[in-house]
Protein backbone atom coordinates (compact mmCIF):
# COMPACT_ATOMS: atom_id res chain seq x y z
CA UNK A 1 0.00 0.00 0.00
CA UNK A 2 2.23 2.69 -0.83
CA UNK A 3 1.40 6.10 0.46
CA UNK A 4 1.86 9.13 -1.88
CA UNK A 5 3.30 12.45 -1.22
CA UNK A 6 4.97 15.00 -2.34
CA UNK A 7 8.80 16.28 -2.60
CA UNK A 8 8.62 17.94 0.53
CA UNK A 9 8.15 14.96 3.67
CA UNK A 10 9.69 16.68 6.03
CA UNK A 11 6.81 16.69 8.96
CA UNK A 12 8.97 19.73 11.11
CA UNK A 13 10.38 22.78 9.99
CA UNK A 14 14.52 22.56 11.21
CA UNK A 15 14.30 26.07 12.19
CA UNK A 16 11.70 26.17 13.99
CA UNK A 17 12.80 23.09 16.05
CA UNK A 18 15.99 24.76 16.61
CA UNK A 19 14.20 27.57 17.98
CA UNK A 20 12.16 25.31 20.03
CA UNK A 21 14.91 23.54 21.66
CA UNK A 22 16.99 26.70 22.38
CA UNK A 23 14.03 28.53 23.88
CA UNK A 24 12.88 25.58 25.29
CA UNK A 25 15.89 25.00 27.59
CA UNK A 26 16.18 28.17 28.20
CA UNK A 27 12.90 28.35 30.23
CA UNK A 28 13.60 25.31 32.00
CA UNK A 29 16.70 26.67 33.60
CA UNK A 30 15.64 29.94 34.00
CA UNK A 31 12.21 27.92 35.69
CA UNK A 32 15.29 26.01 37.66
CA UNK A 33 17.00 28.11 38.68
CA UNK A 34 14.35 30.86 40.10
CA UNK A 35 12.76 28.04 41.58
CA UNK A 36 15.55 27.65 43.69
CA UNK A 37 15.47 31.32 44.37
CA UNK A 38 11.89 31.74 45.13
CA UNK A 39 10.38 28.40 46.60
CA UNK A 40 7.89 28.30 43.65
CA UNK A 41 6.62 25.55 42.87
CA UNK A 42 4.75 27.32 39.85
CA UNK A 43 7.73 28.35 39.03
CA UNK A 44 9.05 24.83 38.92
CA UNK A 45 6.11 23.45 37.05
CA UNK A 46 6.45 25.85 34.29
CA UNK A 47 10.39 24.94 34.07
CA UNK A 48 9.76 21.31 34.25
CA UNK A 49 7.24 21.96 31.01
CA UNK A 50 9.70 23.49 29.55
CA UNK A 51 12.40 20.59 29.96
CA UNK A 52 10.18 18.07 28.22
CA UNK A 53 9.68 20.51 25.29
CA UNK A 54 13.25 20.75 25.20
CA UNK A 55 14.18 17.03 25.34
CA UNK A 56 11.72 15.97 22.84
CA UNK A 57 12.31 18.91 20.38
CA UNK A 58 16.06 17.49 20.56
CA UNK A 59 14.84 14.18 19.62
CA UNK A 60 13.06 15.23 16.81
CA UNK A 61 15.92 17.47 15.05
CA UNK A 62 17.95 14.18 15.35
CA UNK A 63 15.31 12.28 14.03
CA UNK A 64 14.51 14.60 11.04
CA UNK A 65 18.39 14.99 10.43
CA UNK A 66 18.60 10.86 10.07
CA UNK A 67 15.66 10.89 7.54
CA UNK A 68 17.24 13.71 5.41
CA UNK A 69 20.46 12.05 5.47
CA UNK A 70 20.74 9.25 2.13
CA UNK A 71 23.41 7.86 3.72
CA UNK A 72 22.51 7.22 7.41
CA UNK A 73 21.14 4.26 8.84
CA UNK A 74 17.76 3.15 7.74
CA UNK A 75 14.77 3.51 9.90
CA UNK A 76 12.29 0.93 9.77
CA UNK A 77 9.30 3.17 10.58
CA UNK A 78 8.32 6.05 8.83
CA UNK A 79 8.79 9.63 10.20
CA UNK A 80 4.77 10.48 10.28
CA UNK A 81 4.79 7.17 12.76
CA UNK A 82 7.76 7.81 14.85
CA UNK A 83 6.42 11.98 15.26
CA UNK A 84 3.26 9.92 16.26
CA UNK A 85 5.03 7.81 18.81
CA UNK A 86 6.93 11.27 19.94
CA UNK A 87 3.83 12.89 20.53
CA UNK A 88 2.36 10.15 22.70
CA UNK A 89 5.08 9.70 24.84
CA UNK A 90 5.57 13.56 25.33
CA UNK A 91 2.18 13.79 26.32
CA UNK A 92 2.10 11.25 28.67
CA UNK A 93 4.62 12.46 30.35
CA UNK A 94 3.25 16.29 30.67
CA UNK A 95 0.50 14.74 32.09
CA UNK A 96 2.00 12.48 34.42
CA UNK A 97 4.07 15.88 35.31
CA UNK A 98 0.69 17.85 35.81
CA UNK A 99 -0.78 14.84 38.07
CA UNK A 100 2.23 14.88 40.13
CA UNK A 101 2.18 19.22 40.51
CA UNK A 102 -1.18 18.92 41.43
CA UNK A 103 -0.77 16.45 44.05
CA UNK A 104 2.04 18.64 45.48
CA UNK A 105 -0.43 21.52 45.89
CA UNK A 106 -3.23 20.22 46.96
CA UNK A 107 -0.54 18.73 49.73
CA UNK A 108 0.65 22.13 50.16
CA UNK A 109 -2.86 24.03 50.68
CA UNK A 110 -3.70 20.95 53.12
CA UNK A 111 -0.41 22.04 55.25
CA UNK A 112 -1.50 25.69 55.20
CA UNK A 113 0.45 27.04 52.06
CA UNK A 114 3.55 28.01 51.53
CA UNK A 115 5.62 31.56 51.62
CA UNK A 116 7.21 32.60 48.67
CA UNK A 117 10.20 35.32 47.51
CA UNK A 118 7.48 37.02 45.37
CA UNK A 119 9.97 39.62 44.10
CA UNK A 120 12.21 37.55 42.28
CA UNK A 121 9.42 35.69 40.67
CA UNK A 122 7.57 38.40 39.07
CA UNK A 123 11.18 38.78 37.39
CA UNK A 124 10.64 35.19 36.06
CA UNK A 125 6.87 35.61 34.82
CA UNK A 126 8.11 39.06 32.78
CA UNK A 127 10.88 37.25 31.55
CA UNK A 128 8.94 34.23 30.09
CA UNK A 129 6.22 36.52 28.54
CA UNK A 130 8.84 38.01 26.50
CA UNK A 131 10.41 35.37 25.41
CA UNK A 132 7.38 33.29 24.95
CA UNK A 133 5.43 36.18 22.88
CA UNK A 134 8.94 36.34 20.65
CA UNK A 135 9.25 33.32 19.86
CA UNK A 136 5.53 32.67 19.20
CA UNK A 137 5.98 35.28 16.74
CA UNK A 138 9.02 33.83 15.25
CA UNK A 139 7.46 31.07 14.98
CA UNK A 140 4.11 31.92 13.48
CA UNK A 141 6.10 33.62 10.56
CA UNK A 142 8.27 29.90 10.18
CA UNK A 143 4.06 28.53 10.06
CA UNK A 144 2.72 30.65 7.73
CA UNK A 145 6.21 30.49 4.79
CA UNK A 146 5.86 26.32 5.47
CA UNK A 147 2.28 25.68 5.74
CA UNK A 148 2.86 22.93 8.33
CA UNK A 149 0.28 22.61 11.38
CA UNK A 150 2.38 21.49 13.34
CA UNK A 151 4.43 24.53 13.30
CA UNK A 152 1.80 26.37 13.73
CA UNK A 153 0.74 24.07 16.77
CA UNK A 154 3.99 24.91 18.53
CA UNK A 155 3.65 29.02 17.91
CA UNK A 156 0.19 28.44 19.83
CA UNK A 157 1.82 26.65 22.62
CA UNK A 158 4.66 29.17 23.05
CA UNK A 159 1.60 32.39 23.22
CA UNK A 160 0.40 30.47 25.63
CA UNK A 161 3.59 29.84 27.63
CA UNK A 162 4.07 33.84 27.59
CA UNK A 163 0.46 34.41 28.77
CA UNK A 164 1.33 32.44 31.92
CA UNK A 165 4.69 34.34 31.96
CA UNK A 166 2.16 37.22 31.81
CA UNK A 167 0.01 35.45 34.60
CA UNK A 168 2.95 35.35 37.05
CA UNK A 169 4.53 38.80 36.73
CA UNK A 170 0.41 39.96 37.34
CA UNK A 171 0.42 37.67 40.16
CA UNK A 172 3.28 38.10 41.55
CA UNK A 173 3.84 41.86 41.32
CA UNK A 174 0.29 41.96 43.71
CA UNK A 175 1.66 39.56 46.08
CA UNK A 176 4.87 41.83 46.27
CA UNK A 177 2.81 45.30 46.52
CA UNK A 178 0.63 43.81 49.07
CA UNK A 179 2.88 41.16 50.80
CA UNK A 180 2.37 43.22 54.28
CA UNK A 181 -1.29 43.21 54.50
CA UNK A 182 -2.06 39.55 52.86
CA UNK A 183 0.69 37.57 54.41
CA UNK A 184 -1.17 34.73 55.23
CA UNK A 185 -3.63 34.49 52.26
CA UNK A 186 -0.63 34.65 50.06
CA UNK A 187 0.30 31.89 51.60
CA UNK A 188 -1.93 29.94 49.05
CA UNK A 189 -1.23 31.83 46.07
CA UNK A 190 1.97 29.29 44.86
CA UNK A 191 -0.67 26.57 45.17
CA UNK A 192 -3.27 27.90 43.33
CA UNK A 193 -1.31 28.80 40.65
CA UNK A 194 -0.01 25.83 39.85
CA UNK A 195 -4.04 24.03 40.38
CA UNK A 196 -4.77 26.94 37.68
CA UNK A 197 -1.93 25.73 34.96
CA UNK A 198 -3.32 22.22 35.61
CA UNK A 199 -6.47 23.37 35.13
CA UNK A 200 -6.02 24.88 31.92
CA UNK A 201 -3.56 22.17 30.41
CA UNK A 202 -4.78 18.88 30.98
CA UNK A 203 -7.75 18.83 28.70
CA UNK A 204 -5.66 20.09 25.62
CA UNK A 205 -3.16 17.64 26.58
CA UNK A 206 -5.19 14.53 27.00
CA UNK A 207 -7.23 15.67 23.47
CA UNK A 208 -4.17 15.64 22.05
CA UNK A 209 -2.90 12.36 23.40
CA UNK A 210 -5.87 10.69 22.34
CA UNK A 211 -5.43 11.91 18.48
CA UNK A 212 -2.11 11.06 18.02
CA UNK A 213 -2.82 7.72 19.86
CA UNK A 214 -5.64 7.02 17.47
CA UNK A 215 -3.69 8.00 14.64
CA UNK A 216 -0.79 5.61 15.73
CA UNK A 217 -3.03 2.75 15.66
CA UNK A 218 -4.12 3.38 11.89
CA UNK A 219 -7.95 3.66 10.85
CA UNK A 220 -10.17 2.87 8.06
CA UNK A 221 -11.03 6.15 6.29
CA UNK A 222 -14.59 7.27 5.68
CA UNK A 223 -16.79 10.43 4.88
CA UNK A 224 -15.26 12.48 2.78
CA UNK A 225 -11.97 11.61 2.42
CA UNK A 226 -13.20 7.99 1.15
CA UNK A 227 -15.59 9.51 -1.76
CA UNK A 228 -12.96 11.18 -2.97
CA UNK A 229 -10.64 8.38 -3.58
CA UNK A 230 -13.36 6.55 -5.36
CA UNK A 231 -14.13 10.00 -7.14
CA UNK A 232 -10.60 10.16 -8.51
CA UNK A 233 -10.22 6.40 -9.27
CA UNK A 234 -13.61 5.72 -11.03
CA UNK A 235 -12.37 6.44 -14.55
CA UNK A 236 -9.19 4.47 -14.38
CA UNK A 237 -10.83 1.42 -12.97
CA UNK A 238 -13.37 1.60 -15.89
CA UNK A 239 -10.02 1.51 -18.27
CA UNK A 240 -8.13 -1.72 -16.65
CA UNK A 241 -10.03 -4.73 -17.53
CA UNK A 242 -10.63 -7.09 -14.90
CA UNK A 243 -13.57 -9.15 -13.26
CA UNK A 244 -13.32 -7.54 -9.72
CA UNK A 245 -11.47 -4.94 -7.98
CA UNK A 246 -10.84 -4.55 -4.03
CA UNK A 247 -10.10 -1.23 -2.28
CA UNK A 248 -9.50 -0.37 0.81
CA UNK A 249 -8.32 2.88 2.26
CA UNK A 250 -6.49 3.26 5.78
CA UNK A 251 -5.08 6.25 7.39
CA UNK A 252 -1.80 6.57 9.26
CA UNK A 253 -0.62 9.68 10.27
CA UNK A 254 -0.27 11.88 7.46
CA UNK A 255 -0.07 9.23 4.70
CA UNK A 256 -3.27 7.84 3.41
CA UNK A 257 -3.10 3.72 2.34
CA UNK A 258 -4.91 2.91 -0.51
CA UNK A 259 -4.60 -0.94 -1.57
CA UNK A 260 -5.43 -1.86 -4.83
CA UNK A 261 -6.36 -5.82 -5.65
CA UNK A 262 -7.25 -7.07 -8.93
CA UNK A 263 -8.86 -9.84 -10.66
CA UNK A 264 -8.17 -9.89 -13.90
CA UNK A 265 -10.93 -11.20 -16.48
CA UNK A 266 -9.74 -14.56 -18.29
CA UNK A 267 -9.08 -13.05 -21.75
CA UNK A 268 -6.31 -10.84 -20.31
CA UNK A 269 -2.96 -10.71 -22.27
CA UNK A 270 -1.48 -10.94 -19.45
CA UNK A 271 -3.43 -13.70 -17.65
CA UNK A 272 -0.78 -16.57 -18.37
CA UNK A 273 1.76 -14.77 -16.65
CA UNK A 274 -0.47 -13.98 -13.25
CA UNK A 275 -1.13 -17.67 -12.94
CA UNK A 276 2.63 -18.23 -12.83
CA UNK A 277 2.97 -15.07 -10.23
CA UNK A 278 0.07 -17.14 -8.52
CA UNK A 279 1.58 -20.36 -8.14
CA UNK A 280 4.49 -18.81 -6.39
CA UNK A 281 2.47 -16.64 -3.63
CA UNK A 282 0.86 -20.25 -2.99
CA UNK A 283 4.06 -21.11 -2.86
CA UNK A 284 5.53 -18.62 -0.35
CA UNK A 285 1.55 -19.13 1.46
CA UNK A 286 2.07 -23.00 1.82
CA UNK A 287 5.22 -22.49 3.57
CA UNK A 288 4.48 -19.91 5.72
CA UNK A 289 0.91 -21.02 6.66
CA UNK A 290 2.89 -24.06 8.47
CA UNK A 291 4.77 -22.01 11.02
CA UNK A 292 2.32 -18.58 11.47
CA UNK A 293 -1.44 -20.20 11.24
CA UNK A 294 -3.15 -16.92 11.30
CA UNK A 295 -1.08 -16.10 8.52
CA UNK A 296 -2.31 -12.66 5.90
CA UNK A 297 0.07 -12.83 3.11
CA UNK A 298 0.76 -9.68 0.28
CA UNK A 299 3.26 -10.60 -2.19
CA UNK A 300 3.94 -7.46 -4.74
CA UNK A 301 5.48 -8.00 -8.16
CA UNK A 302 7.59 -4.88 -10.09
CA UNK A 303 10.40 -4.12 -12.19
CA UNK A 304 10.76 -0.92 -10.40
CA UNK A 305 12.44 -0.56 -7.62
CA UNK A 306 10.95 2.86 -6.33
CA UNK A 307 7.61 0.64 -5.79
CA UNK A 308 9.15 -1.79 -4.03
CA UNK A 309 11.06 0.90 -1.62
CA UNK A 310 7.41 2.19 -1.21
CA UNK A 311 5.66 -1.32 -0.87
CA UNK A 312 8.00 -1.53 2.41
CA UNK A 313 6.86 1.61 3.33
CA UNK A 314 10.31 3.50 2.82
CA UNK A 315 8.36 6.21 1.45
CA UNK A 316 10.43 8.70 3.22
CA UNK A 317 13.69 8.13 0.55
CA UNK A 318 11.72 7.01 -2.66
CA UNK A 319 8.84 9.82 -3.01
CA UNK A 320 10.90 11.95 -4.43
CA UNK A 321 11.75 9.65 -7.70
CA UNK A 322 9.21 9.27 -10.31
CA UNK A 323 8.39 5.81 -11.37
CA UNK A 324 9.48 4.95 -14.80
Amino acid sequence: MPPQRSNDTRTFDPQALTLVFRGSLGIAALGGLFALLTASNAVLLDGARALVDGVFAQLRRRLDRQFQNPEGDAISLSQDTLELMLNVVQSAIELAVLALAAALALVTIASGGRPIDSGIALGYGAIVAIVGTNWAARLGKIAEKTGLSVVDREAKRWFNRGMTGLLFAIAFSAAFLTGDTLLEPLRYLDPILVLLMVAVSVSPLWKWLRHNWTQLLGHHVEGLLEKKVHRILDRPLRLIPHQDVRLKIEQLGRDVYVDLDFLVSPENQFTDELHDLDRIRMLLYERLHVGIPNLVLNVSFTGDRVWMERAIANTDRASSETPS
